[in-house]
């Protein structure tokens, strides 16, 4: 089965209800979280993510997703020293310094995640050639 990892900006979409200008970026979270729950893609879900949830306010709306996409459906992963390690030394080589996102990249690849989705791919381009894992937002998943 396919697995996707999420970032946060995913969630912050599905529970403030965000709009962009041409995209309705809530509907499109929405659809990726709703084919979750019928089993189509696992969620692959890390620490980190959980973390920077609790921080800014969006635990409640992201345990009550979590519970109705179901335990069948999600891979927790924890970060170790390495993944921290691999992190730092992807965002330095990246020249972009986005050592948090290069963490959440590190977590999806080793939650075997297909795709990382995000609205802010500029902040993976250490990851934009990986082997494993590709980067995309949240209308071009099926493109995975």
């Amino acid at each position: 089965m396919r697995k996707g990892y999420c970032d946060t900006c995913i969630y912050r979409d599905y529970v403030e209800k965000r709009k962009g200008r041409w995209v309705d970026f809530a509907e499109e979270a929405a659809k990726l979280f709703h084919a979750m729950e019928e089993g189509k893609y696992e969620l692959v879900v890390s620490d980190h993510l959980e973390t920077q949830l609790i921080q800014q306010g969006f635990h409640p709306q992201y345990a009550e997703l979590l519970k109705r996409i179901g335990d069948k459906n999600v891979v927790k992963v924890t970060q170790t020293e390495e993944d921290r390690v691999k992190a730092s030394q992807a965002a330095a080589s990246s020249g972009r310094n986005e050592y948090e996102d290069a963490l959440h990249a590190e977590l999806a690849i080793k939650g075997g995640a297909d795709v990382l989705i995000t609205r802010n791919i500029n902040d993976f381009t250490a990851y934009c050639n990986h082997p494993l894992l590709k980067i995309r937002l949240p209308e071009h998943i099926g493109l995975f």
